[in-house]
């Protein structure tokens, strides 16, 4: 018969705006949006994360037709796909609200005779106040024991933030912020910038006083950077410091220094770590070790670590407040610099080792380096950074190109040049936090130990072979091993797979999982699994055992005759040195 044609795809509609489309629907399908089938005369349809539970779709609310739509909607409700993804959910605690009666009061019955849409939102009536804030950037997330929900104003995030002020634990406390605020929905909305453009009063709210808190450079002291992160970060973007879009959405924030002229993006050479920080604790821990903002410091990639004296005493920003104390008089100075007496329990130790006769009564401590120096202090104590800079100038370790999911690696000295004979773990480390962990393992100290390929180091861990049990099981998860349930019901039920394993092969080949961790043990055992050289990996290559060959045992040899002795049977059967005859003569 004749053969028929396919009908063409219907495919939507492609213009010069759509360039940005393909990395925000990326990000938008990774929280859970998806398409749908178009109906009628829709060209694409976008569904919310949700939106397939509900009964009834609403178009602009649970789909949407066209990627302007979805554009629209993620800048409205300033969705960012980390705390904010656009859940159908955060909408406010029933999706379907409008459409069921509510109980609370309703608007015939407020005290405002004036209509409704011509009424100042904290005018308005307690019915209608959470419904218009949703259509203005408020959201709502799942709360804890204490609240079932919380209410977030446009902007805020919960980490970080503070209840009554950025969200707030139920609905009444939201109408009470409104009142007090004066939401009107035309010059204010309740965005926590908001909160930055109001002149602060002296006596404010937290956040207020936050606000008021004195510049980084202020008295000459250190600052301490121990947070909130909404204060230390507008303190660091009046220091040159910027934020960049990362995989995945993921926020990096950069230091002065680190951004590309050109691209006006993250240099193609910066290092996680050193030139920009993937988490908010890593920039403050960052900004205490160099010491931002005393004497200029700004943190730019130029700077230097300070080290010895040159760094600066600490003190908190709370205290520099308040203002210095005011200096001793002149009649008690000298008894401010007298030192403190011994406690009685030392003066007690130091009676009884009199006693006994000691030559000396010396009360013994605890170790502590606070008071050396950051420079004669092992490379092992030291921060991070300060630790790689000391390996590196000194040394001789260097940093390398990674490769595509790591841009750098941190290799030891004496490796070989050729990357092919490179062993993670044994010639090179991945992250910052890898190579910290092995100089505190090896204890490299800078002057007996170095790193160096050629030095004989031994572990301070003990050897796989001599750990059994828990203790071994989480020595083998870092170095790639899996746990997973067994889908054989007449079997134990976990499987421990080796590193390069298929998990989701079935059947699994024998040779790459156990069914018990004795079976493991046994494994570590016979092939001397370290975790450095040898992990288990199923590519590795091992001595096979010599095979025991099979057949019928020999028995043993017959034992040698006893010997013969002529002088006690003369007159035997036994022929004589003479023949057959006997004796000559």
């Amino acid at each position: 018969g004749p053969k028929h044609r396919p009908l063409p795809r219907r495919e939507p509609p492609v213009t010069e705006e759509d360039d940005d489309w393909a990395s925000l629907w990326k990000d938008l399908k990774r929280v859970g949006w998806s398409r749908a089938a178009p109906s009628g005369l829709e060209t694409e349809r976008f569904l919310r994360p949700g939106a397939e539970h509900c009964r009834a779709l609403e178009h602009k609310r649970h789909f949407f037709t066209s990627r302007t739509e979805v554009r629209d909607f993620v800048r409205s409700r300033r969705v960012d796909c980390d705390e904010l993804t656009g859940h159908v959910d955060e909408d406010g605690p029933s999706s379907s609200d409008d459409d069921v009666p509510q109980a609370v009061e309703s608007p015939e019955s407020s005290d405002s005779p004036v209509p409704q849409r011509d009424t100042p939102l904290w005018r308005r009536a307690p019915s209608e106040i959470w419904k218009t804030l949703r259509d203005h950037g408020w959201t709502y997330k799942t709360g804890d024991l204490e609240y079932p929900w919380h209410y977030l104003r446009p902007g805020a995030r919960r980490k970080g933030g503070i209840l009554g002020i950025d969200y707030f634990g139920s609905e009444e406390q939201v109408r009470e912020f409104v009142e007090r605020k004066k939401i009107d929905l035309v010059t204010t909305f309740g965005h926590v910038d908001e909160d930055a453009q109001a002149a602060p009063a002296e006596k404010g709210t937290r956040r207020q006083q936050a606000l008021k808190a004195p510049s980084p450079d202020q008295a000459g002291y250190a600052p301490s950077w121990r947070g909130p992160w909404a204060q230390s970060w507008a303190q660091l973007r009046e220091l040159g410091w910027e934020w960049r879009y990362g995989p995945a959405g993921a926020t990096r924030w950069v230091r002065p220094g680190g951004i590309d002229d050109e691209s006006k993006n993250v240099r193609r050479d910066a290092r996680s770590g050193a030139e920009f920080f993937e988490g908010e604790d890593a920039v403050l821990r960052f900004c205490r070790e160099w010491q931002v903002g005393w004497q200029g410091r700004t943190g730019h990639v130029s700077e230097q670590m300070l080290m010895g004296r040159a760094r600066a005493p600490r003190k908190s920003q709370g205290s520099a407040q308040k203002g210095r104390r005011r200096k001793a008089p002149e009649r008690l100075a000298d008894k401010a610099q007298e030192k403190k007496k011994p406690k009685k329990i030392e003066k007690a130790k130091a009676r009884a080792a009199a006693k006994r006769g000691a030559v000396t009564a010396v009360v013994k401590r605890r170790a502590s380096d606070d008071g050396v120096s950051p420079s004669l202090k092992p490379l092992y104590k030291l921060p991070l950074q300060a630790m790689w800079q000391r390996l590196r100038a000194d040394h001789g370790w260097r940093d390398a190109r990674g490769d595509n999911l790591r841009p750098w690696f941190y290799v030891r000295p004496g490796v070989s040049e050729k990357r092919s004979e490179w062993r993670e773990g044994r010639d090179y480390f991945a992250t910052q936090e890898d190579l910290r962990a092995w100089c505190v393992d090896h204890r490299i100290d800078g002057v007996e130990r170095s790193g160096s390929l050629n030095e004989v180091l031994e572990s301070s861990k003990p050897k796989l072979v001599d750990l059994r049990g828990a203790d071994l099981w989480q020595r083998l998860r870092e170095v790639g091993w899996i746990k997973r349930a067994s889908t054989d019901a007449s079997k134990p039920p976990w499987r421990f797979f080796r590193p390069g394993a298929d998990v989701l092969e079935v059947p699994p080949t024998r040779d790459h999982f156990f069914c018990s961790l004795e079976d493991v043990a046994d494994f570590v055992v016979s092939r001397a699994i370290d975790g450095v050289e040898r992990k288990g990996h199923v590519d590795e290559v091992y001595e096979a055992a010599k095979p025991r060959k099979r057949g019928r045992k020999k028995s043993p040899p017959p034992p040698p005759p006893p010997p013969e002795d002529d002088d006690d049977d003369d007159g035997g059967d036994a022929p004589s040195a003479g023949g057959p005859r006997g004796r000559g003569g």
